[in-house]
């Protein structure tokens, strides 16, 4: 598995442009570097914030799970009479039309 994804981040790496990584590696560190000494008296805050914000998005993510959730069952729940007559249907379809046309 080890294997995989360093084969995946060598050749994401290989096949980008120096432009590109500065973009997405260096820019941003020097930027994590400039916010963390402006703002080293709020290291607690920003903890706090953090911790608060994991939470909200685990709650947010389990409210978008179950409303999928709700929404396909009462898609199902109300769609059974129309599989059961497409299966029907098919089924008639694969008993009787299908072999007729193999001879």
């Amino acid at each position: 598995m080890f294997k995989k994804i360093y084969i995946i981040l060598f050749n994401f790496f290989k096949t980008s442009k120096r432009n590109e990584l500065f973009e997405m590696i260096i820019l941003p560190i020097i930027i994590s570097i400039i916010l963390y000494i402006f703002s080293k008296n709020l290291i607690i805050k920003i903890d706090d914030f953090v911790c608060d914000f994991n939470n909200t998005v685990i709650s947010i993510t389990a409210l978008l799970v179950a409303f999928g959730v709700a929404s396909l069952s009462i898609l199902v729940t109300s769609s059974i009479s129309i599989f059961s007559q497409t299966f029907v249907v098919m089924s008639i379809y694969y008993l009787f039309v299908e072999p007729k046309k193999k001879k």
